[in-house]
C-alpha cells in the first residue's frame, strides 16, 4: 500500500515538473524574439524655432495701452525609441524629438511674447496718461520746424536731409513733410542730430557748388573692399564723423524678375513662419514690376497648403517675403529702404521691413534675438509705423509707438543706422528712435546683442490678434519697395 501510495505522487510530479519546464522554454522563446524585435536603439535630438503672438492690455491712471508683440523662440527635444529596424528607430525618435522642440519652443516664445506685450502695453498707457493735456507736445514741435525753416529758404531740397546726411537723394526729401509729425519723441532727436552738423556743414554746402570735393571723397578708399561701389547707393554718403560711407548693397528692382543672386524668397516651408497664411514664391504674390518689388498678401478662391515646423497649414491666405540670408550680412552701419505701404481699410494686414540676425548668436545667452524692425506697419492703424528693437533691455525706448506718417501708401524713405552704442531709426529723414543700447545684465560687453551680421528682410503677410482680418479687409494688399540700400 505504501508502495502504489508513494508512486503515484510520483508520477503526478513529473508532469507537473514537465509542464513549467516546457512553459519556461516558451516564455524564454517569447522574450528573446521581443527582445530581438527591439534590438536597435536609437536617440535622437531635434531643435526647433517657433514664432508667437502675445495681446496684452494695461490701465494707468484711466488710461488703457494695448500691444501684440510676436517673439521667435528655439526648443529642444531629445527621444529615445527601440524598434525592429534602424531606419524605424530614428524615424520614430525624430518625430517624437521635434514634438517635443516644437512644444517646448511654443511654450518659450508665447512666455517671451506675453511678457514683452505687457511691458509694451504699460509704457503706452503711460504714454497717454502723460500726454492727456499736452498731446499737441507744443514744445518739441516747433523746436523741429523751427531748424528746417530756415534751410528750405537757403537751399529747400537739400538741407532737410543735409543735416544728418548731406548727400540724401533728393527723392526722400518731399516725403519728409509728413515726417516732423511722426514723432513726439524724435523731435527732441532731430535737434541733437543737427546741432553738432550745421557748424560743420552749412559752409560746404551753402556757398561751394562743388560739394563733391568738399564731401571727403577720398575716404573711399575702403570702397575696394566691397563688390558695390558707392555709386551704385547715389551719391556718397558722409557719417557723422565726417568720413564717407561705402555702399556695400543696392538694389533699384530694375528689370522684371528678383535679382535671386541679392534675394532669395522666404517661404513658409524654408523658415516655419506663418501668420495663418502660406508664405510663397509665386508671381502672384512676389514679382519686380515697374521698377518695384511688389510682395502680396491674398485671399485664394481655394485654400492652399504649406508646411512649417513639420505641421500641415491649410489656409486661404497667401503672402510673400523676401531675405537677403545666404547672399548679403551687415554688422554695423546704414540701411535705407524707399517702400509705399498697402492700401487696405481696416485691421488684417502686416508689413514688415527688418533686420535678423544670420545666426542667433546670443539666443542662449538670454540676450534675445536682436531682431531690428526699422518700419512695421499695421492696417489697424493706418496712421502710423512702429519701429522696435528685440532684446533684454531694462530701459523702454527700445520702441516708440506714435511715429506718424501721413499716408503710409506714398512713398517715404525707412532709415535705421547703428553702431556700438546706439541705434537709430529715422522716417523722411526725421528721426522717430534713438535707442541707447544697454543690456538688462550690465557684464554684457557693450554693443552686444547687435554686434552681429544681419540679414535684411522685406515681408508682407496676415495681420493676426487684434489686427487679424475681418470682412472688410481689402485683399489683395501689396507692400511696393522702390530700392534698399546698405552702407558700412
Amino acid at each position: 500500500m505504501g508502495l502504489v501510495t508513494s508512486a503515484r505522487p510520483s508520477s503526478t510530479t513529473a508532469k507537473v515538473v514537465a509542464l513549467i519546464l516546457v512553459a519556461l522554454a516558451a516564455s524564454t522563446l517569447v522574450v528573446a524574439q521581443a527582445d530581438a524585435a527591439r534590438s536597435h536603439r536609437v536617440t535622437v535630438t531635434k531643435t526647433a524655432t517657433v514664432v508667437k503672438t502675445a495681446t496684452r492690455v494695461a490701465h494707468v491712471d484711466g488710461h488703457r495701452g494695448e500691444a501684440t508683440v510676436r517673439r521667435s523662440a528655439t526648443g529642444r527635444g531629445t527621444a529615445t525609441v527601440r524598434a525592429s529596424t534602424p531606419q524605424r528607430a530614428r524615424a520614430q525618435a525624430t518625430t517624437a524629438a521635434r514634438k517635443r522642440a516644437v512644444v517646448q519652443a511654443r511654450q518659450r516664445a508665447f512666455a517671451t511674447a506675453s511678457a514683452a506685450a505687457a511691458k509694451i502695453a504699460t509704457a503706452r498707457a503711460e504714454q497717454a496718461a502723460a500726454a492727456a493735456e499736452p498731446t499737441p507736445a507744443a514744445t518739441p514741435s516747433p523746436t523741429p520746424t523751427a531748424t528746417p525753416a530756415p534751410e528750405p529758404t537757403v537751399a529747400p531740397s537739400p538741407e532737410p536731409v543735409a543735416t544728418p546726411e548731406p548727400t540724401v537723394t533728393p527723392s526722400a526729401e518731399p516725403s519728409a513733410a509728413p515726417s516732423p509729425e511722426p514723432t513726439v519723441t524724435p523731435s527732441p532727436e532731430a535737434t541733437t542730430a543737427p546741432s553738432p552738423e550745421p557748424t560743420a556743414s552749412p559752409a560746404p554746402t551753402a556757398t561751394p557748388t562743388p560739394e563733391a570735393t568738399a564731401t571727403p571723397t577720398p575716404e573711399p578708399t575702403p570702397t575696394p573692399e566691397s563688390t558695390t561701389t558707392s555709386d551704385d547707393c547715389g551719391k556718397t554718403r558722409s557719417k557723422d564723423d565726417g568720413s564717407a560711407w561705402t555702399c556695400t548693397f543696392a538694389d533699384d528692382f530694375t528689370g522684371n524678375a528678383l535679382d535671386r543672386s541679392k534675394w532669395s524668397p522666404a517661404t513658409t516651408e524654408a523658415t516655419g513662419l506663418t501668420y495663418g497664411d502660406c508664405w510663397v514664391d509665386r508671381p502672384q504674390n512676389l514679382e519686380v514690376k515697374g521698377g518695384a518689388l511688389r510682395l502680396t498678401t491674398r485671399k485664394e478662391s481655394e485654400p492652399v497648403t504649406c508646411t512649417a515646423n513639420g505641421s500641415t497649414v491649410t489656409t486661404p491666405y497667401t503672402s510673400a517675403s523676401v531675405t537677403t540670408w545666404g547672399h548679403y550680412t551687415m554688422s554695423r552701419g546704414r540701411v535705407e529702404i524707399r517702400a509705399k505701404m498697402p492700401a487696405s481699410s481696416g485691421p488684417g494686414v502686416h508689413s514688415a521691413l527688418w533686420l535678423f540676425p544670420q545666426t542667433l548668436k546670443y539666443w542662449g545667452d538670454g540676450l534675445g534675438t536682436g531682431e531690428m524692425d526699422i518700419a512695421e506697419f499695421y492696417s489697424q492703424y493706418p496712421d502710423r509705423l512702429i519701429p522696435t528693437v528685440h532684446y533684454a533691455t531694462s530701459t523702454r525706448d527700445y520702441t516708440n509707438y506714435f511715429c506718424m506718417v501721413d499716408d503710409p501708401t506714398a512713398w517715404h524713405t525707412y532709415a535705421l543706422e547703428w553702431d556700438r552704442e546706439r541705434i537709430r531709426v529715422e522716417y523722411d529723414g526725421q528721426v522717430c528712435l534713438d535707442h541707447a543700447i544697454r543690456t538688462s545684465d550690465t557684464s554684457v560687453e557693450q554693443g552686444r546683442p547687435f554686434d552681429q551680421d544681419y540679414t535684411i528682410n522685406l515681408t508682407q503677410m496676415l495681420g493676426v490678434d487684434g489686427n487679424k482680418p475681418t470682412s472688410g479687409t481689402t485683399f489683395p494688399a501689396t507692400l511696393q519697395v522702390d530700392w534698399v540700400r546698405a552702407w558700412q
